[in-house]
């Protein structure tokens, strides 16, 4: 399955700039919710509006990471970017959303030095993996 295919969702925090880099550049389908005119809204309701788009959620905001507002079984996926290397992460991005059915239902934290992955295993039990810049995401564990 080609990239095209992964649907992206960016939050208010996301800058423009930025997604308008990943559309032109990595060729990558993203929606912003400042473009649709949902910025300012609360983070449950991004939250909701991305898996109402069956999309990734990508964001800057580490909040996402709490399981109990934002639990694994009801969202695609929430990509969190940690650092303003937009080139880094930029391709970061376009190598995930190349292996989206591998990250399908996972938090994923992007920093300039390594991705951390968190999951659910069969006993719901939470796994975190953290992996280097040289990992590919179509190594990750439990897919």
């Amino acid at each position: 399955m080609g990239k095209s295919r992964c649907r992206i969702y960016a939050d208010e925090d996301v800058p423009l700039e930025f997604i308008e880099h990943l559309r032109d550049k990595h060729n990558l389908n993203v929606r912003s919710a400042v473009e649709i005119n949902l910025n300012g809204k609360e983070d449950k309701f991004q939250f909701e509006k991305a898996k109402s788009l069956k999309s990734f959620l990508l964001t800057k905001d580490k909040g996402f990471l709490d399981n109990i507002k934002y639990p694994f079984f009801k969202m695609v996926g929430i990509i969190i970017i940690v650092t303003e290397d937009n080139y880094y992460i930029c391709n970061e991005i376009e190598k995930l959303a190349l292996h989206h059915k591998e990250i399908y239902g996972k938090k994923i934290k992007l920093s300039r030095s390594e991705m951390i992955v968190f999951s659910k295993d069969i006993k719901n039990k939470e796994i975190k993996e953290t992996l280097s810049q040289n990992e590919c995401p179509c190594l990750l564990r439990g897919t």
